[in-house]
C-alpha cells in the first residue's frame, strides 16, 4: 500500500514539474497562434502560425521549429512573393530544459538581405535585471515588470512579464498563453518593424478558427445554392451554372466529420458574341455524394487537388502541381476580414490563393498571383460554418438552415427553383421526451412508427455530438440515457433519411 502511495505521489510530482516547465514558454506544440498589428483595427487580418517540428541538440537544448511561409519580395517586386522561413518572431525557439530562458532564433534570409540573429528572453529573473539579449546587433534587455494583468479579446487575466529592449521595443510574455506581443523579427530591430499582438488565444485545431467543426457546421435539411460564372473578357457572361445542394445526414466519429448530400445543377448559356455558345439550358441528374473531413488534421479529399489544403495557416504553402522545375503553389492567406455582400455580411474568413512561378528582372524563385483571369482562390468562414463560400469562379449565393427550431435564409431560392425537390416540411414524426427535466434516462415517445433509416441525435447546447443511435423500423418508444453527461441543456433530434428533423430541448439535472 505504501509503495502504491509513493508511486501516486511521484506521478503527481512529475505532473507538477511538467506544468511548471510549460509555464512561460513563448510557443507550445499543438497550438495555433494568431497575431495582428497593434495599430490595426480590431478584427483586421491576422497572421497565424504554429510549431511544426521539434528536436534536441547535442547539448540537450530543445528546439521548436515554426512552419515556413511566403513573404512579399523586397526591392520593388510588386505583387511577387518568395519562399521563406517564418521569421515573424524568429524561425525557431530554443530552450534549455529546467530553465526559464528562451531564445527566438532568426534564420538568415539572403533574399531580404537579413542575417541570422537571436533574441534571449528571461521572464523569471528579478524585476529590474538587465542582460545581453542579442550580440548582432548589440541589444540589451531589462525585465521591466512582472504581475497579474488582463489582456486579449475576450479578456483573460494572467501573470505577464514585460521585457524592454535597449532599442525601445517591448516584449510581453504570459505565463500560460505564451508570447502576447512583440515586434516582428523578420527585419530585426529596425524602426520600420511592426508590433504584433495576439488576435486570439492560442488554441488546438478543434478550438481554433481552422476547426472543421466550425468551418463545416451543416445539419440535415440545410440547403446551399452556388452560382458559377466562368471568366470572360467581355462585359457579358457566357454562361451561368446554378447548383443546389441538400444536406441529408451528418455523422461525427472520434476522428471524422462525415456528411451525405444530394445536389443538382442547371447551366444557362447565352448567345453572346465571342463565347461560341448558343442560347440554351441543360440540367444534370440528381447526384448523391459524401463529404468527409478529418478532425485530427482538417484535411478533406472532397475538394480539388489544388485546394485540398485545409487547414494551412497564413503564408503557408504546398505544391499544387508537379509540372516543370518550379511548380505552382497553394498559399494560405490565413484569417482575413472579407465582405461577401448581401446577407453573408462581413466575417473573418480562412482563405487560400494559387501562385505561379515568376521571374522579375532576371531574379528567379519568385511567385505571383497571376493576371485577374488566373487569380484562383478559395475561402471558408468559421462564423457561417457552411463549407467553402468561394472556390475560383463558384460562390455561395443562397442558403437556408435551421438551428434550435429557428430557420434562417440568405438569398432567394428562385434561381434554384427547378433543382431538387423542396425540403419536406415537418415530415419527420413528432415525439415527446419524458421526464423533462431528466436526471438519468428519458424516453422518447414517437407519434408514428419509425420509418427505416430513422435515427436519434443528441447534442449539447453548443452543438457537439453527445449520442447517436438508429431507431428500429416500426418502433414508437426509445430510451435515451444521459447518466454520464454533465447538467445542462441538450437538443434531442429525430432524423429521417430524407433529411427531415424534429428537435426537442431537454434539461439534464445534476
Amino acid at each position: 500500500m505504501k509503495k502504491r502511495q509513493l508511486l501516486v505521489l511521484a506521478a503527481l510530482f512529475a505532473s507538477v514539474l511538467t506544468v511548471k516547465a510549460q509555464s512561460w514558454k513563448p510557443f507550445r506544440q499543438g497550438l495555433i497562434y494568431a497575431y495582428q498589428p497593434s495599430s490595426a483595427e480590431a478584427g483586421s487580418d491576422a497572421h497565424t502560425f504554429r510549431v511544426d517540428s521539434a528536436y534536441v541538440t547535442t547539448t540537450g537544448d530543445s528546439v521548436f521549429t515554426f512552419n515556413r511561409m511566403m513573404r512579399r519580395a523586397p526591392g520593388g517586386y510588386e505583387g511577387t512573393f518568395y519562399k521563406s522561413h517564418n521569421n515573424l518572431f524568429g524561425a525557431r525557439l530554443q530552450w534549455r530544459p529546467g530553465t526559464f530562458e528562451y531564445q527566438l532564433l532568426v534564420t538568415a534570409d539572403p533574399t531580404a538581405g537579413q542575417s541570422a540573429t537571436a533574441l534571449l528572453l528571461r521572464p523569471c529573473v528579478a524585476v529590474g535585471t538587465t542582460w545581453m539579449a542579442s550580440q548582432s546587433p548589440l541589444v540589451t534587455a531589462t525585465l521591466s515588470s512582472r504581475g497579474l494583468q488582463s489582456f486579449g479579446s475576450p479578456a483573460v487575466a494572467d501573470t505577464l512579464a514585460t521585457i524592454t529592449l535597449s532599442n525601445g521595443q517591448v516584449v510581453r510574455l504570459s505565463r500560460r498563453y505564451g508570447l502576447v506581443s512583440a515586434t516582428e523579427l523578420v527585419y530585426p530591430y529596425s524602426g520600420a518593424s511592426k508590433e504584433y499582438v495576439q488576435a486570439a488565444l492560442p488554441a488546438p485545431l478543434l478550438e481554433s478558427a481552422y476547426s472543421p467543426l466550425k468551418i463545416f457546421d451543416m445539419q440535415p435539411g440545410d440547403e446551399l445554392g452556388y452560382v458559377q460564372e466562368p471568366f470572360s473578357y467581355g462585359s457579358l457572361v457566357c454562361s451561368r451554372t446554378y447548383k443546389l445542394r441538400q444536406i441529408k445526414t451528418r455523422q461525427q466519429t472520434a476522428d471524422s466529420l462525415i456528411y451525405t448530400y444530394q445536389e443538382q445543377s442547371r447551366t444557362q448559356t447565352y448567345n453572346v458574341p465571342g463565347c461560341g455558345f448558343p442560347a440554351g439550358s441543360s440540367m444534370t441528374n440528381v447526384a448523391k455524394a459524401r463529404l468527409a473531413i478529418s478532425l485530427r488534421t482538417g484535411q478533406t479529399k472532397q475538394f480539388s487537388v489544388v485546394f485540398g489544403a485545409l487547414p494551412m495557416l497564413s503564408g503557408e504553402y504546398r505544391v499544387a502541381s508537379a509540372t516543370g522545375n518550379d511548380p505552382r503553389l497553394v498559399v494560405g492567406t490565413g484569417l482575413v476580414n472579407q465582405t461577401l455582400g448581401g446577407c453573408m455580411g462581413s466575417s473573418r474568413n480562412v482563405g487560400y490563393q494559387l501562385m505561379y512561378p515568376y521571374t522579375y528582372n532576371n531574379t528567379p524563385g519568385l511567385y505571383w498571383r497571376g493576371l485577374d483571369a488566373m487569380t484562383i482562390g478559395q475561402s471558408f468562414s468559421p462564423e457561417l460554418g457552411l463549407g467553402d463560400l468561394v472556390t475560383a469562379e463558384t460562390s455561395l449565393r443562397y442558403y437556408t438552415r435551421t438551428r434550435g427550431g429557428v430557420t434562417s435564409t440568405c438569398g432567394t431560392r428562385s434561381d434554384f427553383a427547378t433543382l431538387l425537390p423542396a425540403r419536406p416540411a415537418q415530415s419527420a414524426p413528432g415525439f415527446q421526451a419524458f421526464p423533462n427535466p431528466v436526471t438519468e434516462t428519458m424516453w422518447l415517445q414517437l407519434e408514428a412508427p419509425a420509418q427505416p433509416g430513422t435515427s436519434i441525435v443528441v447534442q449539447d447546447a453548443i452543438g457537439r455530438l453527445v449520442w447517436r443511435a438508429a431507431v428500429p423500423a416500426g418502433q414508437t418508444s426509445v430510451p435515451v440515457s444521459l447518466r454520464n453527461q454533465p447538467a445542462g441543456i441538450y437538443l434531442v433530434q429525430l432524423q429521417t433519411t430524407e433529411g427531415a428533423a424534429r428537435t426537442v430541448r431537454v434539461q439534464k439535472l445534476p
